[in-house]
């Protein structure tokens, strides 16, 4: 797979563990952040591919909303965003 299509997996796919449409829900929160922030997710992080899988598997690392982006925006996102796939927004 492409480098930058595994930064749109949430750990569950990344885990290689069961999965249903509530992982396309938070890609989804990760193409709402990219059109706002202007820029592709991660990529202030560590440029090893390892470091930023193990970060959104065992850390539920995402990428940091600036305090500018409007509230409803933001959490939208954070809601695609949860960790338990069954809190994510539908």
């Amino acid at each position: 797979l492409p480098y930058d299509l595994i930064l749109y997996f949430i750990s569950e796919i990344l885990a290689l563990k069961a999965f249903d449409s509530k992982a396309d829900v938070y890609s989804y929160g990760l193409l709402l952040w990219e059109l706002w922030a202007l820029k592709p997710p991660f990529d202030s992080s560590p440029t090893n591919l390892q470091e930023i899988v193990n970060g959104i598997i065992f850390k539920q690392e995402r990428p940091v909303i600036m305090a500018v982006c409007p509230r409803t925006l933001r959490d939208l996102v954070k809601s695609c965003w949860q960790a338990d796939p069954s809190a994510r927004y539908v």
